[in-house]
Order: C-alpha cells, then structure tokens, then sequence
C-alpha cells in the first residue's frame, strides 16, 4: 500500500482496499500510505481514502511521522495547491487551524514550508 501510494498507482491502492487492506499501517518512519500519497501530491488517491472512509479522514490527516509531519505539511511541501486545499476544505476548522501551526521537527509549520517554497521558486 505504501509503494503503491507513493507511485501513484491509484489502480492498485482501490485493488488494494477493495481486498481489506489496512489503509493506515504505518512503516518504520512513521509514515502512513496517505502521507506518501500526500508528499507526492497524488490528489486522486488522496480523494479515494476520503471516500474510502470520510469519518475517518481527519484523524488519517493528522497522524505524524517521526519527524511530527502531518499529511498537510507534506501535501504543502509538494507544492501543489490542490491536495492542500482538498484536505484543508474536509476537516473541521478547529483541526486545520491546529495542522497549520503545528512544528515539524525540520521545516517548522506548514506556513514556513510555503513560505520557503515560494522563495526558492523566485
């Protein structure tokens, strides 16, 4: 599921879930499927675990990776506004207030992760 994830192969995470797959294991660092999928900006995988299970989506978005990253500090560091926003416009006001100030361990808040990327693009 992690590979799959990462890669973008939507075919093969729907594959994966249509035959009971864990959707949130979590490897050595942490990381769940849908932080690859997040970090990689795959907005179409990142959707299917939305509609896979939407009740489940928030607490999904907000597990940490070792470093203490959240799915949004990794959709943000992409670069790509649409994962971002699909996840910000998903969770409660309340839980997106708390993922955007939150510390990762290396890049700070999800505000110094953009703030960084819009300088290194100019």
């Amino acid at each position: 599921m992690h590979l799959a994830c990462k890669e973008g192969c939507i075919s093969i995470v729907k594959y994966l879930i249509d035959q009971g797959a864990q959707i949130d294991p979590i490897d050595d660092d942490q990381w769940t499927p849908l932080h690859y999928a997040c970090s990689k900006g795959h907005l179409d995988i990142i959707e299917l675990f939305y509609l896979n299970d939407s009740q489940d989506f928030s607490r999904m978005v907000s597990m940490t990776t070792r470093t203490q990253a959240t799915c949004l500090h990794l959709a943000v560091q992409h670069g790509d506004f649409a994962p971002v926003e699909f996840i910000l416009n998903r969770i409660s006001n309340d839980l997106g207030k708390k993922l955007i100030n939150q510390l990762e361990q290396v890049f700070g808040t999800t505000l110094h992760i953009a703030g960084r990327i819009s300088f290194e693009m100019n």
